[in-house]
């Protein structure tokens, strides 16, 4: 895969769906990282997500055809040409994928063009989907930080948004409770992106505990704010708190029978730092 040839600061977001990615890229935009357009109401990248949230062809693609896309991603991000082929495909894949077709670019498929920016521009992009490309993503970008989002494990088996267990598991085949197959995904996930964080990125990789930043917003607002490198006043912290709020479903397992799930399920969520 070949490397950027850009020097710009990336910062990127992943989770499971539901995790409370849109708060932190909220923080981001307050820490003056540019989030790129066109987002959804969720601030995901919809540029990331038209040509990267392709479960079928991420299973097929090859190492330079994945970093063909991400420097088109690029390309896009910081306001540059993107040339004719590149023009046609991403307003091919945006015509065609059923989470951006619905979001209307000015009447047009092809959205228009970023604004330039210089290589002292920070940017940021969330999509919770980006996890599944961490090794490939660490291999492109020269300058990345990534924070991946992580909530309860019990809370995620019951949440309603299993879209990454549909779209890149086999769930569809499988005859186990939805539920059970969700604590695994968050499991697995959480075992595969941790080690492929520290392997890959080392110290430049963040494991971001949702469900603590809204129990104690300033001291995990100042771990971000060191991760990133940023010097952190009480008045920017407090203008990132002011966008934190636990929401209603945290802790709604504790309303379920987890009869469901099995003694080494419940085991590993205790191991990975949740009571049960």
């Amino acid at each position: 895969m070949t490397r950027s040839p850009y020097k710009n600061e990336v910062v990127g977001i992943g989770a499971l769906g539901g995790s409370g990615t849109r708060v932190i890229a909220q923080i981001l935009r307050v820490l003056e990282f540019n989030l790129g357009k066109p987002l959804n109401e969720s601030y995901d990248n919809l540029i990331f997500t038209a040509l990267l949230k392709q479960p079928n062809w991420k299973h097929q693609a090859t190492a330079d055809e994945i970093g063909k896309r991400l420097h088109l991603f690029e390309r896009y991000m910081l306001g540059k040409s993107l040339g004719l082929g590149g023009k046609w495909l991403l307003s091919s894949l945006a015509k065609h994928h059923p989470d951006v077709s619905a979001h209307s670019f000015n009447g047009n498929y092809w959205p228009q063009r970023q604004p330039k920016l210089d290589e002292n521009t920070k940017w940021a992009f969330k999509e919770p989907n980006s996890h599944f490309y961490l090794p490939e993503l660490s291999q492109y970008f020269n300058k990345l930080k990534y924070i991946y989002v992580e909530r309860h494990g019990l809370d995620m088996a019951f949440s309603e948004n299993k879209q990454q267990l549909a779209n890149w598991s086999n769930s569809k085949t499988s005859t186990q409770n939805l539920n059970v197959q969700q604590l695994d995904h968050w499991i697995n996930t959480h075992e595969r992106v941790t080690v492929q964080g520290k392997e890959f990125l080392g110290s430049d990789f963040y494991l971001l505990n949702f469900d603590r930043l809204c129990k104690e917003p300033e001291t995990e607002l100042e771990f971000l704010l060191s991760f990133l490198e940023i010097p952190g006043d009480t008045q920017l912290i407090d203008k990132c708190v002011r966008l934190i709020e636990a929401p209603k479903s945290m802790g709604r397992y504790q309303a379920e029978n987890l009869s469901m799930f099995s003694k080494k399920q419940l085991e590993k969520v205790q191991q990975l730092g949740f009571s049960v």
